[in-house]
């Protein structure tokens, strides 16, 4: 699912894919793209946020995206074999 703040902040709560392909279909440019612990898209304008929620985006509160943005790294973090802090656990 796709979803947006108040400040624009546009996340996906299943993939950094899925909201690559979300922009992609939107028309984002590359460099609205924020990497980080919260990876996001930023909309450059009011107009550009009612768009996004026309094409489907949900509206949800800062806090929100931000546990989802967590929960979601979390997932990726497990299954690419990482910790919290994104460092390779070896079992031995």
């Amino acid at each position: 699912m796709i979803y947006i703040d108040d400040k624009g902040h546009v996340i996906s709560d299943l993939s950094e894919d899925e909201l690559h392909s979300f922009a992609f279909k939107i028309g984002f440019k590359r460099e609205q793209f924020v990497r980080g612990r919260l990876f996001h898209y930023n909309c450059r304008s009011s107009e550009q946020a009612g768009y996004v929620m026309s094409m489907g985006a949900q509206f949800i509160t800062t806090i929100d995206i931000i546990k989802k943005l967590r929960v979601v790294r979390e997932k990726e973090s497990k299954s690419k074999g990482l910790n919290e802090d994104g460092i390779k656990i070896y079992k031995i």
